[in-house]
């Protein structure tokens, strides 16, 4: 009797289903950094509505690379870059940071897990 492996098959489901889950994921953290970027970085004067930072939150496509799979949750917006690290502002004279993405990506470490769990879960059962 010949025995016939499915690993291809296997292997091509466990790929879809991490490329699944890690999308699932990644928007539970894009929700959160649109979330947290209503309004700006400060007070809000500047603040420039959904066009704005918490408009441009994006997800890439699932990726791999010898390390294994990842996703990219970012931002292409310049200024963004410079309120996470830091700066001297200009108007107030002052070195000023806010960190956001950080602070929501720690908050947001137990969601993203159990969502890329389940989601993962669900795809391989």
């Amino acid at each position: 009797m010949p025995v016939h492996s499915n690993r291809a098959q296997v292997e091509a489901r466990m790929a879809q289903a991490e490329d699944d889950a890690l999308f699932a994921a990644a928007q539970v953290y894009r929700n959160a950094m649109t979330k947290a970027l209503l309004g700006g970085y400060t007070s809000g004067r500047f603040y420039s509505g959904m066009q704005g930072v918490a408009g441009s939150v994006a997800v890439s496509t699932p990726q791999r690379d010898p390390g294994g799979a990842f996703i990219v949750v970012g931002t292409n917006v310049t200024y963004a870059k410079f309120w996470e690290l830091g700066h001297l502002n200009l108007f107030t004279g002052k070195y000023e940071r806010v960190e956001k993405w950080r602070p929501a990506l720690e908050q947001e470490a137990p969601n993203i897990l159990a969502t890329y769990a389940r989601v993962y879960g669900r795809l391989m059962q």
